[in-house]
């Protein structure tokens, strides 16, 4: 018979991140699979509902690991983040997109939320997302560069929220972190001696946002604490 071998701390944390994520996802997809009625999103309901089982699997299977480590399961996101009973926040393929970019969705936040303190952090990071745009576009067309288009959908007008404060901060966390990595990347491997600088600046300007994020969720009670290691120096005194 073979020994269990106990999972490392890092094998962990990235589970329970992991965990976080895809609980997110499934709430945001259980809104996006209600409100894809119409003909046109047909297909598209078909892509999401597969997708959302797969990930109810990916999460029973992470749950399973979790209990056999004898680990807590994380909370996650809950039924108790998603309204499907309230209007569409976001109009036909946004869903669609949303399975591959995770963008332009903070617009729909920002008129959703219900904490006047996140609706005006949300309204912060639009503002945001348009000065990065901008820079960039501007600095593409001086190179005769067309830029891509960001987008496909768009916020409807609803003020409904469908989502829990806490799921939208959680998701523009994410964000954050996407951004992070992407400016980190551009610095590293580019070989055009103006964009560094840019990069870093707008990499300095994700981080204090992400960070102002951050103390609202903190002051809220809705940053899930990880696995801790045993703290050895407590327990030998």
């Amino acid at each position: 018979m073979t020994s269990h071998i106990p999972l490392s701390s890092s094998e962990l944390a990235t589970l329970w991140m992991t965990y976080q994520q895809k609980t997110m996802s499934q709430r945001l997809l259980e809104h996006f699979i209600e409100h894809a009625e119409d003909e046109e999103a047909k297909e598209a309901k078909e892509i999401l509902t597969s997708t959302h089982n797969k990930i109810v699997h990916y999460i029973e299977r992470i749950k399973q690991i979790f209990e056999q480590e004898g680990a807590v399961v994380p909370v996650g996101f809950t039924e108790q983040d998603v309204n499907t009973e309230v209007p569409k926040l976001y109009d036909h393929l946004f869903d669609i997109m949303f399975l591959r970019l995770l963008k332009q969705m903070i617009t729909g936040f920002a008129q959703a939320a219900n904490e006047p303190e996140v609706r005006k952090y949300f309204i912060k990071g639009k503002e945001l997302s348009k000065k990065i745009i901008a820079n960039y576009t501007q600095l593409l067309l001086a190179s005769d560069i067309q830029a891509s288009s960001t987008w496909a959908g768009k916020a409807t007008n609803s003020q409904i929220a469908p989502f829990s404060d806490k799921l939208m901060m959680y998701c523009t966390s994410i964000f954050c972190s996407f951004g992070l990595g992407s400016n980190a990347l551009g610095t590293a491997f580019s070989l055009r001696n103006d964009l560094p600088l840019l990069l870093i600046d707008t990499a300095k300007d994700i981080l204090t946002y992400g960070q102002e994020g951050g103390k609202i969720m903190a002051r809220n009670g809705w940053m899930e604490e990880p696995p801790q290691m045993e703290d050895r120096i407590d327990l030998t005194k």
